[in-house]
């Protein structure tokens, strides 16, 4: 029969309630170790069960050095609001991003490049906490535990290496919004600069409220050009306008499209007379140095998932065979 102690030992190494870690030890022999393996077989049998539910809730979370010379973002899902905000889920969501920071995945899974060497797979990786599990395999318990699916689906991570500068992340609305941001400088003092720090603050609250997709429109590939100048140039003529001007229309039209989709090209939160690039290039000349925005990551927790939407009403109606 299992001791106070034991079932105490094992619910605080595993999370497991206290009758499923009683039936553990009982049918391990009172091996606290053999009953984390028993409960392990069983946390994966449940997860399997719950891996097709659809999670379509979550948080992005961000970990980002004490230096501010590197950082991570990612974006963890489960089914429910409720269980985000439980201790167990900050703490999952926290040590995942930190194992993202730490281990350096290229891809969350074997389905994104099916010849990558285990090591940069997420899922397929080492935990960074606990050596002894795979990524899955701590999802996979987390999935026990919690009762609902739990699925890391996007992850982003930046690193200045030998470069000046910060990466610097902002989340909003308690994970609804995530952006990690990294912005160079060739000045070290001008990266310990209270100014270059408050311009990086404001880009990545401005990349979170205006939703840029480059940096700038030199990023923009000549495909992703041209079809927006002909969406352009077939709502031209659709207008009406004569073929005659319709191309110097649609040069403007494709600056005012620049100005949606470029960070440097918008107007500060919206600001047109306060361009970001402008502001970058001031806070420059202040400082005595040059500046470049690298590369932002926005994520959106959930984006592009669909969510279900039950109609309660509807349901009720039809089991009563009223619809």
């Amino acid at each position: 029969m299992p001791t106070p102690q034991q079932v105490k030992e094992l619910r605080e190494r595993t999370g497991s309630g206290v009758m499923d870690c009683k039936k553990a030890l009982i049918e391990s022999g009172d091996d606290v170790e053999k009953a984390i393996d028993w409960l392990r077989a069983k946390g994966l049998a449940s997860a399997a069960k719950k891996a097709g539910r659809s999670a379509s809730e979550g948080v992005v979370y961000a970990h980002v050095t004490a230096d501010g010379r590197g950082g991570a973002l990612l974006e963890l899902n489960c089914e429910t609001d409720f269980v985000t905000r439980t201790e167990r889920f900050q703490e999952l969501v926290r040590d995942m991003v930190s194992h993202v920071w730490t281990a350096a995945p290229s891809f969350v899974t074997r389905a994104e490049d099916g010849d990558a060497p285990a090591d940069k797979v997420l899922y397929e990786q080492r935990f960074a906490k606990d050596s002894s599990k795979t990524v899955e395999e701590v999802l996979r318990e987390a999935v026990a535990v919690i009762g609902e699916n739990i699925q890391a689906r996007r992850m982003a991570r930046f690193e200045l290496g030998s470069a000046h500068g910060i990466v610097h992340s902002y989340i909003h609305g308690g994970g609804t919004h995530g952006v990690l941001l990294e912005v160079k400088t060739d000045s070290a003092a001008a990266a310990a600069d209270d100014r270059f720090k408050t311009l990086v603050n404001e880009l990545a609250l401005h990349i979170a409220a205006m939703a840029p997709e480059y940096v700038r429109r030199e990023e923009i590939s000549t495909d992703a050009f041209e079809k927006e100048r002909a969406v352009q140039l077939e709502k031209t003529i659709a207008e009406g306008k004569p073929e005659a001007i319709a191309a110097k229309i649609v040069d403007g039209r494709m600056n005012k499209w620049y100005e949606e989709v470029c960070l440097l090209d918008q107007g500060f939160l919206g600001d047109d007379k306060n361009k970001n690039r402008a502001r970058v290039a001031d806070v420059a000349k202040q400082l005595g140095a040059s500046i470049e925005v690298v590369r932002f990551v926005r994520l959106v927790m959930g984006e592009g998932i669909e969510k279900k939407v039950n109609d309660f009403a509807a349901e009720v109606a039809a089991q009563a065979g009223k619809a």
